[in-house]
């Protein structure tokens, strides 16, 4: 549980941060990558909604995204890299402002970070990290040591 609660927290922290980046940066930019309503638009891409920490860490973001008026697209790549990589594609296509991750695999995800990168959209990692292209941030765990103080 307390996982969930740190991981929801630091969700939370990332849309205001960002959102406060993107409040400044539209207000000296007018090219700025805002929506014309200049809500943030942020990109969710779940790597399953087939578990109930993951169905946990979505209903977290709807509500922090209601609460902080964010546009949230929210995608679910059914444990399939390459849905995973798909869904970044579209979600990139969508203008998005920010790109959050929760990768299939560390490895088939580098691409999509890339395109995302190369898009100048930031990217956040969340549970699983990229093992490649710029990520912001990762919120994460340490499994082998959280095991090892459970087993304890």
């Amino acid at each position: 549980m307390k996982k969930i609660i740190s991981l929801l927290a630091m969700f939370m922290v990332i849309i205001g941060l960002v959102g406060c980046s993107m409040d400044e940066a539209s207000s000296t930019k007018p090219d700025s990558k805002t929506k014309d309503n200049g809500k943030l638009k942020v990109g969710l891409s779940m790597n399953t909604l087939n578990n109930p920490f993951f169905v946990a860490v979505k209903e977290g973001a709807e509500a922090q995204a209601k609460e902080d008026k964010v546009e949230l697209v929210i995608t679910d790549a059914q444990n399939d890299p390459g849905k995973q990589i798909s869904d970044v594609e579209n979600l990139l296509q969508q203008n998005i402002n920010v790109l959050v991750i929760d990768p299939t695999d560390s490895d088939a995800i580098v691409q999509a970070v890339k395109k995302a990168n190369d898009a100048d959209i930031p990217v956040f990692t969340i549970d699983r990290s990229s093992n490649g292209g710029e990520v912001i941030t990762h919120i994460g765990f340490d499994a082998l040591k959280s095991g090892n103080i459970a087993g304890t």
